[in-house]
């Protein structure tokens, strides 16, 4: 997710996409529906093409998702409200540009997140303090998500969160230190501020909040430790029971994701079908009905 990791994570899609090649999927017309934004996640969804293997797979090949422009690794919320490197005046040009966009598929605040935890112990700030970090975090997120209102103010917004990171891999993959806490410890604070964030959804009734915390584990196991299936998946919308789902205790297995913070492309599609099974197929067929009833 950070932009300290921008050379390593080139070479680890590039490492992935020969095996993964199938998803890379041939030309679809111009419908674009879905716009996907944000950060390294977002960018591995687009790269490997997460999104439109979803919609090919679950009909509705017909609807394009882009985000060539604006899936930048190792952006943070922060970043995009400031309108960092003008990636707001991008977002409202793609916007523009394509006024049959509804649906803006955001994975964002991560990279907030790791800065956070590498200039201080999350085990040792107080809850005050933590909770003050996620208000930043949701205020910055917020500015984003009325940006992309302010230039269509029916689109909607799914914000897709994160599953349980490793510290440790990251560490002896990129060097990134984080003051010796343990998977659990950074994994309960993302989770608090993954309920914030939940919080902020909610205030926008036509957008929507995915939780994807132990659904790798669920569905891919975490080596000898957690077995696929041995695990409760996370709760899904409206009410999201049990928040989170998995074993906090441990993190995503290193099959799903091998440095511990991006996943390989069939867990990204694991994660998409889990945003699409909550909203995007609901939200795509409301379109589509509604078109067909205004042509008649």
């Amino acid at each position: 997710m950070l932009s300290l990791l921008a050379k390593h994570r080139l070479c680890y899609f590039l490492s992935f996409a020969f095996c993964f090649i199938f998803i890379c999927l041939p030309g679809h017309t111009s419908n674009k529906r879905i716009l996907i934004m944000g950060d390294s996640w977002a960018e591995g969804m687009t790269v490997f093409g997460a999104v439109q293997h979803v919609l090919d797979r679950y009909g509705f090949s017909h609807i394009e998702a882009t985000g060539t422009r604006t899936a930048i690794g190792g952006t943070k919320a922060e970043r995009w409200a400031k309108n960092w490197k003008g990636h707001l005046d991008i977002l409202r040009d793609e916007l523009e540009k394509n006024p049959a966009i509804d649906i803006v598929f955001m994975t964002l605040g991560g990279n907030d997140f790791l800065s956070l935890a590498m200039r201080e112990n999350l085990a040792q700030l107080t809850s005050e303090q933590r909770m003050a970090a996620w208000q930043t975090i949701c205020a910055d997120l917020k500015a984003v998500i009325d940006a992309i209102k302010s230039v269509r103010p029916t689109i909607r917004v799914l914000l897709c969160d994160y599953d349980y990171l490793e510290p440790e891999r990251m560490t002896a993959t990129y060097q990134l230190q984080f003051h010796g806490i343990s998977p659990e410890q950074m994994n309960t604070a993302l989770v608090e501020l993954a309920k914030e964030k939940r919080k902020l959804m909610a205030a926008y009734p036509d957008c929507g909040y995915v939780q994807n915390f132990g659904l790798l584990q669920y569905t891919f196991g975490n080596g000898d430790t957690i077995k696929p299936g041995s695990v409760c998946p996370p709760g899904k919308a409206p009410d999201y029971e049990p928040f989170p789902g998995g074993d906090i205790r441990y993190p995503s297995g290193r099959d799903a994701m091998p440095d511990g913070v991006h996943p390989v492309p069939r867990a990204y599609i694991t994660i998409v079908e889990n945003c699409f099974s909550q909203f995007l197929y609901t939200w795509l067929l409301e379109t589509e009905r509604r078109e067909v009833a205004t042509s008649r």
